[in-house]
């Protein structure tokens, strides 16, 4: 076999692991009940906590699992350059779509695939938003706006002086100390 035709399989075989993922993914959210409006609109008005429960959870396992895949030499880590403009401009939109929808982008494909037409509305416009964006405003704010407050790569190993196992484990206490006191105090 070739290298081009390794490299193909390889790209092959990442999308296809990528979209079964995405796909258990979008399972684990829909039985999690976090492609039900009622849950989401919960959680906004801090009624709910189900969806922070999930989002906790799952950023526990995500913090262990690509852990050990870029351990084993399945992933690298990538760092992007933080800038305030960036988070404020990541955080509006999220947020208005968030308050307006009532889903984030996880919870309304998964709403979406299971066919309630809010959420198919909602995607659409998301993807007309995103594209949108990407064509008409981001050339224009990419320089000025977004820019605006770099700051250098860092990474919490990097920010804490810590080794990296150090940081996963104190990322985790934490994540499981919150979850905690939020089972408690919503029971």
């Amino acid at each position: 076999m070739t290298m081009a035709e390794q490299t193909r399989v390889t790209a092959s075989g990442r999308i296809i692991t990528g979209l079964l993922i995405g796909i258990a993914f979008g399972i684990l959210l829909y039985e999690g009940g976090l492609a039900n409006y009622d849950v989401i609109e919960g959680q906004l008005q801090l009624a709910d906590f189900t969806f922070l429960k999930i989002l906790l959870s799952a950023m526990i396992v995500a913090t262990i699992g690509f852990f050990v895949i870029c351990r084993a030499g399945l992933a690298e880590r990538k760092t992007m350059q933080p800038s305030l403009g960036t988070h404020l401009a990541g955080g509006l939109i999220m947020g208005a779509g968030f308050a307006l929808l009532g889903y984030g982008p996880a919870s309304v494909l998964s709403a979406a695939g299971a066919g309630y037409p809010d959420a198919l509305a909602g995607l659409l416009g998301i993807l007309s938003g995103a594209g949108l964006f990407a064509r008409s405003i981001y050339p224009r704010i990419s320089r000025s706006f977004l820019g605006y407050g770099k700051t250098d790569r860092m990474t919490l190993p990097g920010l804490f002086r810590m080794r990296e196992s150090g940081v996963v484990v104190l990322v985790c206490v934490v994540l499981l100390f919150v979850l905690w006191i939020i089972t408690i105090k919503s029971t």
